[in-house]
């Protein structure tokens, strides 16, 4: 699976491009709860503060629904009363939760939804609708690391080799979410099953047995405080890891790029000479350990032979990638495609520059 991006200009400004195109009043059908908040969970993440206060409250989050099903890359919308930790709250409960995708012309696609979750310390009520980075967070009985990063993870080809035989024989596609604390070392120990979807399909072990392949990279400042605590990580199994053919990866975060200083001092002097002012370059990489990129090749470069591809390869090398995604895949083992853009800016916007 190939995942495009844009780098932009010496300033280094960076645009996606979404991979679903326009069509004429699609007929969209909005993501559904497989498994939505229970009081168990609930009452797990409430803010330990407000419980001992009796304050009760309410908070919104936005997530991304993955392909897969899971919530990732949520965010607070709203939380009332402020300053309670309802939020980091309702955002500890996500990875347990499930929705079927969102389908455009029966087709599935990544969609958002807000999701309402009541804090009620007399007796805990959801009311859930739906519509169009690392915290820890104090708990009712314990702490819990929400929106985790990894140093390490399973990489696809360790996902693949994970998925269940008899989901493999069926086509199922599934997902899975374990809660494990945190050693001292930052790996992981003392996992359990938070839940699987569909069941039967043992998706729960699958997941687990990749627990030892996960180590934390601590948040800056809270090395610390984060042994000990709790974390929960999602992995998302997709049909494609089972049949053989191309690694199943997510979509990487990117956590370093090149900065636009770099981006200027590798601009072709050819180029310069020319007076070429833009270019564009496909690059095509595999994530190797560590998310860093490897292998690269120049699969294009407009305008030919004014040293743009070899330019762009030389940036490669400050490129680098979650190694597990928000949604709950692989990124380390996958290969993706980086369309890279030079351009230089005007003479006029030069001189009005500051």
């Amino acid at each position: 699976m190939a995942f495009h991006f844009l780098v932009g200009s010496l300033f280094g400004v960076v645009l996606f491009a979404s991979n679903l195109a326009a069509s004429a009043e699609p007929v969209r059908t909005p993501p559904d709860w497989v498994r939505s908040p229970t009081n168990d969970m609930i009452m797990s993440v409430y803010p330990t503060e407000a419980f001992r206060k009796g304050v009760s409250g309410d908070a919104t989050i936005g997530c991304r629904v993955s392909l897969q099903g899971a919530l990732y890359g949520c965010e607070i919308l709203s939380e009332k009363p402020p300053g309670n930790g309802f939020g980091s709250a309702a955002i500890a409960i996500a990875p347990q939760l499930r929705m079927t995708p969102e389908r455009l012309d029966g087709v599935a696609v990544e969609g958002r939804v807000a999701v309402h979750i009541t804090f009620d310390h007399g007796g805990p009520r959801i009311g859930s609708h739906l519509s169009g980075h690392s915290a820890v967070s104090a708990v009712l009985n314990h702490r819990v690391l929400t929106q985790p990063t990894w140093a390490e993870a399973p990489t696809a080809a360790q996902t693949a080799a994970a998925y269940p035989a008899r989901a493999a024989r069926n086509g199922a596609v599934g997902a899975a979410s374990v809660r494990c604390f945190i050693q001292d070392d930052y790996r992981l120990g003392r996992c359990m099953i938070v839940n699987e979807e569909p069941r039967g399909y043992a998706f729960g072990a699958a997941a687990r047995s990749l627990a030892d392949h996960f180590v934390l990279e601590p948040p800056v400042g809270l090395e610390e405080q984060v042994k000990g605590i709790e974390v929960t990580y999602t992995v998302a199994f997709d049909p494609r890891m089972a049949k053989g053919g191309p690694p199943v990866i997510g979509r990487p975060a990117w956590r370093s790029m090149p900065t636009g200083e770099m981006f200027a001092a590798s601009y072709p002097a050819a180029a310069r000479a020319a007076g070429v002012s833009e270019a564009r370059i496909l690059v095509d990489c595999d994530i190797a350990e560590g998310g860093r990129l490897s292998r690269c090749e120049v699969r294009s470069e407009t305008p030919e032979g004014l040293g743009f591809g070899a330019a762009a390869l030389g940036l490669t090398g400050a490129f680098q990638t979650s190694v597990w995604s928000a949604e709950g895949l692989p990124t380390v083992g996958g290969r993706i495609t980086l369309p890279i853009r030079y351009q230089q800016p005007s003479a006029a916007t030069a001189a009005a520059a500051p």
